[in-house]
């Protein structure tokens, strides 16, 4: 299945805590999207919070004097 997620797999650098502070700050920004399945906690992109981002941006394009 292409829609599927996919396992999370943390990076070995980063801790759990990190690791948790940051999913928990994409959760805010609407980044990502979280449901439970018992003890696991699957995360996945939230298209939401990345066109909001999108709308942003172009909203600030000009104002720099240059054009992208």
């Amino acid at each position: 299945m292409l829609n599927s997620p996919k396992p999370f797999q943390r990076a070995p650098a980063l801790s759990r805590p990190a690791t948790s502070q940051a999913l928990a700050v994409l959760l805010r920004a609407r980044l990502v999207k979280r449901r439970v399945e018992g003890r696991r906690h699957i995360y996945q992109l939230d298209r939401t919070g990345f066109d909001a981002l999108r709308d942003y941006l172009e909203g600030l394009e000009g104002l720099s004097g240059f054009d992208a």
